[in-house]
């Protein structure tokens, strides 16, 4: 749930600085983020779902809020960081599963 909301988080302000539409910053990724999770709920539970959206939405209205706050440049470094510690986090899961399978 954590990584949903961190990937839409960054999603949201990068739609948002790219187009300059708040709409579409919260529309776009809220669709792009949450029903991939809600597809890969098995078994689907309704808590689960209200859950996944509500945390995606409160994420991606954290963001479309922060970019009205601070300047662009740490919006930037902002997404640049979360997108490092997103391949990190990438890194480590598929390397786990290799070692794992071994």
């Amino acid at each position: 749930m954590l990584n949903s909301m961190s990937l839409a988080f960054v999603f949201s302000m990068f739609v948002e600085l790219a187009t300059g539409s708040k709409m579409i910053a919260v529309i776009l990724p809220l669709l792009s983020v949450c029903v991939p999770l809600i597809l890969s709920m098995k078994p689907l539970n309704v808590l689960d779902v209200i859950e996944s959206g509500i945390a995606s939405l409160m994420s991606i209205s954290m963001s479309v809020m922060l970019i009205g706050m601070i300047e662009n440049k740490v919006i930037w470094l902002i997404q640049c960081l979360l997108l490092a510690i997103e391949f990190l986090l990438y890194l480590s899961v598929t390397r786990g599963v290799s070692h794992d399978a071994s």
